[in-house]
């Protein structure tokens, strides 16, 4: 499924050690191309070499996994339903944004006039 291979460091800098593992390559399948089933058994394996003195080796694996991927959308007629579905909510959204800003005009109308048929006097009750 993937292999990594390491990166061996050529100076002294931190990081870049001479003859130490300073990184390790990286492999990514193309989505889609690999499969695992649930209960399968992945076996992880990690080889070193006899020809070099290792102390304090370790393996280190990432492993990303998703559930089914969206299936792409292949077929006119459904980019065509999106396109219908985009447009609907944006009409839907234009009507309730329309109605919103006709209250608001209603309500400062509505107001003005009210203040206009006041003459500014307080009457006394009596």
């Amino acid at each position: 499924m993937c292999s990594s291979l390491p990166t061996y460091g050529e100076r002294e800098e931190p990081g870049n050690e001479a003859g130490y593992i300073v990184g390790m390559t990286t492999c990514y399948p193309k989505p889609g191309t690999v499969e695992i089933s649930e209960g399968e058994t992945l076996i992880l394996e990690f080889n070193y070499s006899r020809i070099r003195h290792h102390t304090g080796v370790m393996g280190l694996f990432y492993i990303l996994v998703a559930d089914d991927l969206p299936k792409p959308m292949h077929t006119l007629r459904t980019v065509v339903q999106t396109q219908d579905s985009i447009m609907v909510v944006t009409v839907l959204w234009a009507a309730v944004a329309l109605i919103g800003v006709v209250a608001v005009i209603a309500l400062a109308v509505h107001y003005q006039f009210k203040r206009e048929g006041e003459d500014g006097y307080e009457a006394i009750g009596m």
